[in-house]
């Protein structure tokens, strides 16, 4: 569920992923697994994604 709530929130600012990867400072491959969910972050990468993203972690983790 993680992977789609990144896409989610990721979508609902109109970023691409490159530009999530820039604000973010995640790499842009490591992005496209994540959102594919093939790969899990680490909590140190899902906190770079929450700041980016502003958000709370509950909206981040919702459902996970």
């Amino acid at each position: 569920m993680f992977h789609k709530n990144v896409r989610r929130l990721r979508l609902a600012k109109n970023w691409t992923q490159r530009e999530l990867a820039l604000i973010s400072g995640v790499n842009k491959r490591y992005l496209q697994e994540i959102e594919a969910g093939r790969k899990k972050p680490t909590i140190v990468i899902a906190s770079k994604l929450r700041t980016a993203f502003r958000c709370k972690w509950d909206v981040l983790l919702r459902g996970v």
